[in-house]
C-alpha cells in the first residue's frame, strides 16, 4: 500500500530547478517543463526575495482549443489564498509571454512570465499555486510549489 501511494504521489509531481512541483488540476493541457529562475534552490523551498522579480517558463501542451490565456496566481498562507498581482496576466497580449492565440488542440507552448515580490510582503512560508487558464476560466495548467519570501 505504501509502494503505491509513493508511485501515485511521483506520478502527479515533478521537480523544477530542486523545487517540488505539485500538479494541482491541470484539466485541459499538461505540462513538460518548469522553470524558475530568481529563486534560491540550492535549499527547498523556492526562497523569492523581496524587492526582485521571480521568473517563470512553464512548457505545456492544450488538450482543446483556446482563445485565450490568463496567469492566475496566489500564494496560500496557512489555509488562506492570497492574490498576488500579476502584471500582463493576459498571457495573449503580453508580448513577452512566449504565447500566441488562438492555441491549438496537441500543440505545445512555451510560457514565460515575471512575478514582482514586493518589499511590501510580509517573510512568510506560502505555496505558490500558478494557473493558465482558458477563455472560460477553466484550468489548462495548475502547478503548485512550496516558497518563502524573505
Amino acid at each position: 500500500m505504501l509502494l503505491l501511494i509513493f508511485v501515485a504521489l511521483f506520478c502527479f509531481s515533478s521537480i523544477a530547478d530542486g523545487v517540488p512541483i505539485l500538479d494541482c488540476g491541470s484539466k485541459l493541457g499538461s505540462y513538460s517543463r518548469v522553470q524558475i529562475a530568481g529563486c534560491d534552490t540550492s535549499d527547498q523551498p523556492c526562497v523569492l526575495h523581496k524587492g526582485k522579480n521571480a521568473s517563470i517558463e512553464i512548457d505545456f501542451t492544450t488538450y482543446e482549443d483556446a482563445t485565450d490565456l490568463k496567469a492566475v496566481v496566489h500564494g496560500t498562507v496557512m489555509i488562506v489564498p492570497i492574490p498576488f498581482d500579476l502584471p500582463n496576466a493576459d498571457a495573449c497580449q503580453y508580448s513577452k509571454s512566449g504565447i500566441t492565440c488562438p492555441m491549438r488542440k496537441g500543440q505545445s507552448y512555451k510560457y514565460k512570465a515575471e512575478l514582482p515580490v514586493s518589499t511590501r510582503y510580509p517573510s512568510v512560508s506560502v505555496k505558490v499555486k500558478w494557473e493558465l487558464q482558458d477563455q472560460d476560466g477553466n484550468d489548462i495548467v495548475c502547478i503548485k510549489l512550496p516558497a518563502v519570501i524573505r
